[in-house]
This record gives C-alpha cells, sequence and structure tokens, in this order.
C-alpha cells in the first residue's frame, strides 16, 4: 500500500515538472517572439503583448483561410478575431 502511493506521489511529481517545464520552454519562446516585435515595430514589446499579437494573427487566419466552412464557423472565428483585436489593443496600451 505504501510503495502504490509513493509510485502515485513519485508519477505526479514528474508530471509536475515536465508541465512546468513545457511552461517553460512556451515562456522563451514568446520572449524570443517578443524581441522580433520590438524590432520590427521599433518599439518595447513584452511576452504578454506579444502573446496577443500572435493571438490575433491566428485568429486571423482561422477566419480567412478556411473559405468553404458553415456559416457557424465563420461566426465563431469573426467573434474569435473581434475579440483579440481587442485584447490586443489593451494590451498594447500597457
Amino acid at each position: 500500500m505504501n510503495n502504490e502511493i509513493t509510485l502515485q506521489s513519485n508519477a505526479s511529481t514528474a508530471l509536475s515538472n515536465e508541465i512546468r517545464h513545457f511552461a517553460n520552454s512556451i515562456e522563451t519562446v514568446f520572449a524570443a517572439i517578443a524581441t522580433w516585435y520590438s524590432t520590427t515595430l521599433e518599439q518595447n514589446v513584452t511576452a504578454k503583448q506579444a502573446k496577443a499579437l500572435v493571438m490575433a494573427q491566428v485568429a486571423f487566419f482561422a477566419m480567412v483561410f478556411p473559405a468553404d466552412l458553415g456559416m457557424v464557423y465563420r461566426t465563431a472565428s469573426i467573434a474569435l478575431f473581434a475579440g483579440s483585436l481587442l485584447l490586443c489593443k489593451q494590451r498594447m496600451a500597457e
């Protein structure tokens, strides 16, 4: 019984470490993207702002590229794009 609890604890700790490592990797990527945006826009861009900019770009591509999908998808992608633009506006004002 004790061995099972210890193994479960070790497995959950290992999973937690993997998730933390993945999150740190993502943050590193967004820091690099923020540096690129800072160079391109010629203003200081934080990682938080870079996430909003990337989200707006992804929402734009989701709205434009799949031309043969239905109205529900179109409405959802337009709403996502509008929301991401508002978020981008708020983050860039910071």
